[in-house]
């Protein structure tokens, strides 16, 4: 009796490790991962016909059947081919027809455990029962056991159990030396082992491979996610602000039934429509991704929306020029919330825009830092502001600025940059 090295060849197709195109399917952020796409038209006739792989080779099992056809005790021989027959059929079903017990990304690894020892244990009697009537010629059927043992057991229990199929045929003819055939058996065993290992650890780096695209992907959706969040807080809720101003003023002036404060009226309305229709199309470019701040307008609008809600503003009465441009952008967010902030909550008479090249100040003489119920700073706007001022490599911090209300400042690391103590941290939103 001879089993040739083949059997590893049949094992590699009869574990239907097929390409899956379900494997890079994308995930959303934090809820669960989204349905994988359907198969590719390869993976679905690879499951359709890979089963024909695994049955060619089934041929080997003709080493042990033959013998117990030629059997001249009838009984143990038909217990040899009862055997043998219900070990290939087990054997086939198990390896080729287990599609429903593919995971969700289509990849057929590892069966459950209880499904899979169970298996085993079943080909492991089929195996034994296959001696009584076709002999030693029954040990083809120990390629088969290393091969499923490694495919389908969890990967240390399958390398140890074909381990020691292989040593145990290299020990029998020790033992009797009628079993010297084993040699032939302890050959094939490790060449089929060692394909199938091969072939199941590149399936599973295949499958990781694949969950970390559908990570990579599921992180860039929230990192898309936070930056729409920042800019529709950021871009509403300075715009939105000054409407609300200029709409309070516009009422106000309408009510007095003067001539002179109802052309004035018109003139706050038309604004409120043009802040309007640009909010607009910062939210579209914002949603589009192509949105930056300038700092010289964002300057202008400052100056505007102190003098709506009847502050006096001191701002810089022009940009450096040197001042680099993730630099530029960055302030000109700490503008917008700062004074977004000074606007809706700090009750001020005054508000100061001081800027220089490694720092911009936004302070006010209002009533100071405001802190939530559980001590630390309020709002979401200047959380936004922060994670935009470390990419650009600078820092925030806010507390009570010089004349009693609050100070923001954005700050660049470095021997000129003003180091602002943060003991009084506070917020707003």
């Amino acid at each position: 009796m001879r089993t040739s090295a083949p059997a590893a060849a049949a094992t590699a197709a009869a574990a239907g490790v097929a390409p899956s195109s379900s494997a890079s399917s994308s995930a959303s952020s934090s809820a669960p991962l989204s349905p994988p796409t359907p198969p590719s038209r390869a993976a679905r006739r690879w499951r359709r016909w890979g089963w024909l792989m695994a049955a060619v080779w089934l041929v080997f099992l003709l080493n042990p059947l033959l013998p117990a056809l030629r059997n001249p005790d009838r009984a143990s021989g038909t217990v040899s081919v009862v055997a043998v027959l219900a070990f290939a059929a087990l054997y086939l079903w198990s390896l080729a027809f287990r599609d429903r017990q593919r995971d969700a990304y289509g990849w057929a690894l590892e069966q459950e455990p209880r499904v899979a020892w169970t298996t085993f244990a079943s080909l492991v009697v089929l195996s034994a029962l296959s001696f009584v009537g076709a002999g030693v010629d029954g040990a083809a059927t120990f390629v088969f056991l290393a091969v499923y043992a490694i495919f389908a057991l969890p990967r240390v229990a399958g390398v140890v159990i074909s381990l020691g199929i292989v040593v145990g045929c290299l020990l029998a003819p020790f033992a009797d030396p009628r079993l010297g055939d084993l040699d032939s058996i302890a050959l094939s065993t490790a060449l089929a082992g060692t394909t199938i290992f091969g072939v199941t650890a590149t399936a599973r780096r295949g499958r990781q491979l694949a969950l970390a695209q559908q990570d990579l992907a599921r992180l860039a959706v929230v990192e898309e996610r936070g930056r729409v969040a920042r800019d529709l807080h950021d871009l509403l809720g300075h715009s939105l602000t000054v409407v609300t101003l200029k709409a309070q003023l516009a009422s106000r002036l309408l009510e007095t039934g003067d001539e002179a404060a109802r052309e004035r009226a018109r003139a706050e309305v038309d604004e409120v429509e043009r802040l309007s229709r640009d909010a607009l199309a910062d939210v579209r470019a914002a949603l589009a991704g192509y949105r930056e701040a300038s700092l010289g307008t964002e300057l202008a609008g400052a100056r505007q929306a102190l003098a709506a809600a009847g502050i006096t503003a001191h701002l810089p009465a022009s940009v450096d020029a040197e001042l680099p441009a993730e630099l530029r952008e960055v302030f000109a967010w700490a503008v917008r919330e700062g004074v977004t902030n000074v606007v809706r909550h700090s009750r001020a008479s005054e508000c100061w825009v001081e800027l220089s090249s490694v720092e911009l100040v936004v302070s006010d003489d209002g009533r100071g830092p405001a802190r939530s119920a559980d001590g630390a700073p309020d709002g979401s706007g200047l959380g936004g502001l922060a994670e935009r001022a470390r990419r650009a490599g600078a820092r925030v911090s806010t507390g009570r600025s010089s004349a009693g209300g609050f100070r923001l400042a954005v700050t660049v690391p470095g021997p000129a940059a003003v180091d602002v103590a943060d003991d009084d941290e506070g917020g707003r939103a």
